[in-house]
């Protein structure tokens, strides 16, 4: 027989397993659904995106854009979660990065097609951080602003990102030349990427001859201007002057002077010859 205290154990320990069931099926259906709480405080916490773009322009219009993007879905560390938690946030970490992979490359075939580079290479333990390069370098301003309005998504869905240049000669009065090459632009926080993730982005600008710049940081490798997000650094703009002056040139040589030369000399020689003679005489 059973006694009465036997009885209230027995519930009360089935009152516990059936409240830790309903527990862990309430949160695989969060994990299911993708859920929020999870997603945004678990595994974007240990997310980044960081791009950087470098622009060289040369004096004739040719140049150089390099792109580089490194995407990080390591997620961060959760020590409270279980193995089927860890599971799911670790397969959705690898989905982002292949989402990631699949547009980066998608674009390294249209850059590879049109002349340019690319290049991937992977860190981590698991092979969570992905940096790819993209180097397109082009022959004239007009190639150079149809490259800058061509990049990936990814980046788009993260930083939006604004270039044009113009390069324009103008000849002085006494023949001399200025040729001025002017970029311009901005850098700003595309507002879907208002989430915790880490994301940060730069472009630094190098122009040919004495270059001067509004905003940035100029160093011995151009001009940078650098972006991370935040609520004092949505936006900047990009706005930088490269100016190259040349002396009028020298007159041309006269064609005859050497066969006047070579003409005159005898006749010289020959006149100082004869009054030397006619003094002597």
């Amino acid at each position: 027989m059973q006694r009465s205290g036997d009885s209230q154990n027995t519930n009360h320990v089935e009152h516990r397993r059936i409240r830790v069931k309903a527990w862990r099926v309430r949160s695989r259906r969060d994990l299911n659904a993708l859920g929020l709480s999870v997603l945004l405080c678990v595994l974007l916490a240990g997310c980044s995106f960081d791009g950087s773009q470098s622009v060289q322009i040369n004096q004739d219009g040719s140049g150089k854009l390099v792109e580089q993007l490194t995407y990080d879905t390591t997620p961060a560390p959760c020590n409270a979660c279980d193995p089927d938690m860890r599971k799911a946030i670790d397969q959705q970490a690898q989905q982002l990065l292949t989402n990631f992979d699949a547009d980066m490359q998608q674009f390294a075939d249209k850059v590879v097609a049109e002349g340019g580079t690319s290049k991937k290479d992977t860190s981590g333990s698991q092979a969570t951080i992905h940096f790819w390069t993209f180097t397109r370098p082009f022959t004239s301003i007009d190639q150079f602003n149809q490259f800058a309005h061509e990049v990936p998504k990814s980046l788009t869905g993260y930083v939006a990102l604004m270039l044009h240049a113009d390069q324009m000669t103008q000849k002085s009065k006494d023949g001399g030349t200025t040729l001025t090459t002017h970029l311009t632009g901005s850098i700003a926080m595309n507002k879907q990427g208002d989430f915790p993730i880490a994301v940060s982005d730069s472009v630094t600008v190098m122009l040919p001859g004495a270059t001067t710049a509004v905003g940035g940081q100029q160093s011995a490798t151009g001009i940078t201007y650098a972006l991370k997000n935040g609520p004092q650094a949505e936006q900047q703009a990009i706005d930088v002057t490269g100016t190259v002056t040349t002396s009028p040139p020298s007159p041309p040589s006269s064609p005859y002077r050497f066969p006047c030369t070579a003409v005159l000399l005898p006749v010289l020689v020959g006149l100082a010859t004869f009054l030397i003679r006619r003094a002597r005489a």
